[in-house]
């Protein structure tokens, strides 16, 4: 959405802009700014003489545990008008988000045409100033942790060469963080926190998947895969969120070693009245320890707007409390997400919580357990009796392509799931059309 802010010197008359007067500007890029210029005619009608439309400043800073020079061969750059052009082509994991350095300057990557052929930002998201051919010093990831570039205080992306604020909405920037599968998982436990976000400004947590960001793809394909990235923490909570707009696209989560209840792949709280906190195209791996419970999704704040789509849940036990994901929050909309095990699989505590096309299996006592939203509907159970209340709930046992081996694609001889959801691809509240894969769904499971 846009906002206008109009500056018109002071006068006693009122005017009104009519619709067909106004201009159809929108932008998709994210927040925008929008200056524009007014002159009184001499029919005491206001014309719009000049708008200038200034789009959100995306910004990338890469995540990856690799800590060498990514550069191949010796080459050199060129760089115009934000496209970066080198004589040697370079690897396939090289990416959007990561630094590009030579003797002129600093640039991150933010997108890609061909292993020689690149789009570069500055630290700023602006397009950089051209340099003839110049040699490459290195390309590197931008922080190797997520818990380095996003710390619990300052530092970080906020630090003074990279962002030098912590204010998104000010600055009117978009921060993407791009998270790649090196030889060796995260292992550090990541707070975000500190941030100043807004709709349009917010954080992006993601694995890049597509040959306009990197070469080779980051992201898992609906099974766990170690040579994609992985945030594995042991004994505490993976991903703790405290910042009102963050979204989490792609990522493998999982908590290792517990030694307490209270180890969450991700929990949510602290968060301000105005929200909007996103899941999607993930998969969340339980402990299974036979001691500890845990839960995948932890929500602890009446304020709380969750978004969940497209996410697995998997190797959780079903010790009391063990859950996919706990809904003590404002809303939460869940579509087709699928949770093996767990005590129960989704909890309604508090809140509206609006579940469509999900399936729970293996669970301990309760697929769904709570009060949901009236517009649930096409879940499935394999407890009796266990529905949201939609009239195309079932209780059934679903048939995966190869469970044993933690491989929970539908099998293509399922009868219970298969083409039985429905499609939410104009959903009001949370609309897309693909799988956790990113392939179209040209049928909708649930």
């Amino acid at each position: 959405d846009l906002c206008f802010f109009f500056n018109v010197p002071a006068t006693t008359w009122i005017y009104a802009l009519s619709l067909h007067d106004a201009l159809p500007i929108c932008t998709k890029a994210g927040a925008a700014s929008v200056d524009m210029s007014w002159t009184l005619g001499s029919s005491n009608h206001w014309a719009i003489t000049a708008v200038s439309i200034k789009p959100a400043k995306y910004v990338y800073y890469s995540v990856g545990t690799n800590t060498a020079n990514l550069e191949l061969g010796a080459g050199n750059v060129t760089i115009t008008d934000g496209v970066a052009t080198f004589t040697v082509a370079q690897s396939d994991d090289v990416g959007v988000g990561d630094v590009l350095i030579t003797a002129n300057g600093t640039y991150y990557i933010s997108g890609r045409t061909s292993s020689t052929v690149y789009n570069v930002v500055t630290a700023l998201g602006a397009v950089p100033t051209n340099q003839t051919s110049t040699a490459v010093t290195s390309i590197k990831r931008a922080f190797n942790s997520l818990s380095a570039a996003l710390p619990s205080g300052t530092g970080g992306a906020n630090a003074a060469s990279y962002l030098n604020t912590a204010d998104l909405v000010t600055g009117g920037y978009v921060l993407n963080i791009p998270c790649y599968g090196d030889a060796s998982a995260d292992t550090t436990s990541t707070t975000v926190a500190g941030w100043t976000t807004g709709a349009d400004n917010y954080i992006t947590i993601y694995t890049p998947a597509g040959t306009s960001e990197v070469g080779t793809s980051q992201r898992h394909k609906g099974t766990w895969d170690t040579s994609k990235y992985v945030l594995s923490v042991s004994d505490a909570t993976s991903l703790l969120i405290q910042d009102d707009y963050v979204r989490v696209d792609g990522l493998q989560i999982e908590t290792i070693s517990p030694t307490a209840t209270t180890r969450y792949n991700i929990s949510i709280g602290a968060i301000n009245v105005a929200n909007d906190i996103r899941i999607s195209n993930s998969i969340l791996k339980g402990h299974n320890d036979g001691t500890y419970a845990q839960i995948g999704i932890n929500t602890n704040d009446a304020d709380i707007n969750l978004k969940v789509h497209n996410t697995l849940f998997y190797n959780f036990n079903t010790l009391a409390i063990t859950q996919g994901i706990y809904c003590n929050l404002s809303t939460a909309y869940i579509y087709n997400t699928t949770v093996i095990g767990g005590y129960y699989g989704i909890q309604q505590a508090v809140g509206t919580v609006v579940a469509i096309n999900n399936i729970l299996q293996d669970s301990g006592t309760d697929g769904y357990y709570g009060t949901f939203d009236s517009a649930s509907d096409y879940n499935i159970s394999e407890v009796a009796s266990d529905t949201t209340g939609g009239s195309n709930d079932k209780t059934a046992t679903v048939s995966f392509l190869d469970s044993a081996n933690d491989d929970f694609h539908l099998d293509i001889a399922d009868t219970q799931a298969r083409n039985a959801g429905t499609d939410l691809s104009a959903d009001a509240n949370l609309a897309f059309s693909d799988d956790i894969e990113g392939a179209p769904r040209a049928d909708w499971d649930i």
